[in-house]
C-alpha cells in the first residue's frame, strides 16, 4: 500500500505544530475512502485520539477538547490548501 502524499502529511504536521497540537504520523489499513482515492486525488487523513485508543466500535469515545482540536486542525489545513499551500507554482 502506497503512503499518503508526503507534502500533504507535512502540511498537516506543520499546521498542528503552529496550533500547538501534538501529532504523529500513523499508517492505517482502514478501508476509508481516502485510502482508496489517494492515488487518484491527493488525500490525507486526520485522526483525533479516542479514550484508551478504542476505535471503530461502540466503546469509542473522544473527549470534547480533542474533537474541538481536531476541528481546529481541519479548518487550518483547509485554509492552507485553499490559500494555495500545495500549488505546484509555489
Amino acid at each position: 500500500m502506497a503512503p499518503f502524499p508526503a507534502a500533504g502529511v507535512e502540511l498537516a504536521a506543520q499546521a498542528a505544530d503552529d496550533l500547538g497540537l501534538s501529532h504523529r504520523t500513523v499508517m492505517t489499513i482502514a478501508g476509508h475512502d481516502s485510502v482508496n482515492m489517494k492515488d487518484i486525488a491527493p488525500s490525507i487523513m486526520l485522526f483525533v485520539p479516542s479514550v484508551e485508543g478504542v476505535s471503530h466500535n461502540e466503546g469509542e469515545f473522544t473527549q470534547d477538547r480533542e474533537t474541538c482540536a481536531g476541528t481546529d486542525l481541519l479548518a487550518e489545513v483547509l485554509h492552507r490548501l485553499m490559500s494555495g499551500a500545495l500549488d505546484s507554482s509555489r
